[in-house]
Parts: structure tokens; C-alpha cells; sequence
């Protein structure tokens, strides 16, 4: 598909690849990527400032009256959406007023993760799912977050923990990449 043949592109037509993390690297040059145009270059971001005001109209406006732990990103396999719902479908046994906000889009095969997030019994209640968020709001999100959850198979040090840490919300990540 498109994906092989960019890698493929990229690994023989590339004069040097920007990487990351060095997962990112590792995983370019396991995969046949020339060590010598392979270049480390971490993530960087500057938030954008977020007022108090913006902070309670984001929260009024979507009836987030709670803290809640947020995750971003695209909905995909390796963003490990299963093990996260799991994992608050135990804490909702314990404590139901618990908050899981989930801000991101579908992508590659995500039906399946998508039909539970609208089927679960606290869509709309416990369980918020919002797409098509612009950057000030992504960054209210991240603001006014009890904690970052990032669940991830696959990840190199990804947008989300930056993005997080840059509002300086704490991140609890899988132990990967």
C-alpha cells in the first residue's frame, strides 16, 4: 500500500530522515533505513496561552463539571484504546464519577475501538468523545486535565506527552518505545 511504498521511497531516495525519538531511529534503521542519514530530532511545541475564562467557557459549554484524565490523538490500533477502556471500565466498578475524555479522530482500522466508545453505557456521561477540535481548545483540554493518559503499543516520546507536560499536566504512559 501507500505506507510501504513511502517507506520504501524514503529509505532509498531520502538524503537524510528526521527522526523523533530514538525509538523512531532504532525502528528506521531495523527496518533497513541507512544509520548514516538517520538524524534524532526530538518534538518540540509552544502552547499557546489559555485564560481561566477559556478554561471554564470549554467546560460549561461541553458539561465537564468534573477533573478528567484526557487522551489525544488518532483512534488506531497501536494508540491501545482497548487496554485504556478496560482499564476505566474497573475504575467506574469503584468510583463512577471517574471522567475519561478521549480528543481525537478515527483512523486506520478503528471500528471496532469506535463502536464501543459509542455503544459504551457512559457515552455522554462518564465516557466523552470529542473530534474536530481546534487547537485552542485542544490546549483548554490539556490544560484543565487532571492527568494525561497515553496507553500507546507503539510510541516513540509522542506530541501527547509533550503537549501535556508543556501545560504541565502530569502523563501516565505505557511503558514503550
Amino acid at each position: 500500500g501507500f505506507y510501504r511504498q513511502a517507506f520504501a521511497l524514503a529509505r532509498t531516495g531520502a538524503d537524510l530522515v528526521c527522526c523523533p525519538s530514538q525509538a523512531t531511529l532504532e525502528d528506521c534503521a531495523a527496518n533497513g533505513f541507512d544509520r548514516g542519514r538517520l538524524r534524532h530530532v526530538p518534538w518540540g511545541v509552544t502552547p499557546l496561552p489559555v485564560t481561566p475564562h477559556a478554561i471554564t467557557e470549554m467546560r460549561t459549554r461541553l458539561g465537564l463539571d468534573e477533573e478528567y484524565v484526557l487522551w489525544t490523538g488518532t483512534i488506531e490500533p497501536r494508540k491501545n484504546h482497548v487496554t485504556l477502556l478496560d482499564a476505566f471500565d474497573l475504575i467506574w466498578a469503584d468510583d463512577p464519577g471517574a471522567h475519561l475524555v478521549l480528543v481525537g479522530r478515527p483512523g486506520w482500522h478503528s471500528e471496532d475501538v469506535i463502536a464501543r466508545i459509542v455503544e459504551h453505557p457512559h457515552v455522554g456521561g462518564r465516557l466523552h468523545w470529542y473530534r474536530g477540535v481546534d487547537d485552542a481548545q485542544l490546549e483548554a483540554f490539556y490544560e484543565s486535565a487532571r492527568v494525561v493518559a497515553v496507553a500507546s503499543l507503539a510510541e516513540g516520546y509522542g506530541l501527547p506527552v509533550i503537549e501535556a507536560l508543556s501545560h504541565s499536566t502530569p502523563v501516565v504512559a505505557s511503558d514503550v518505545g
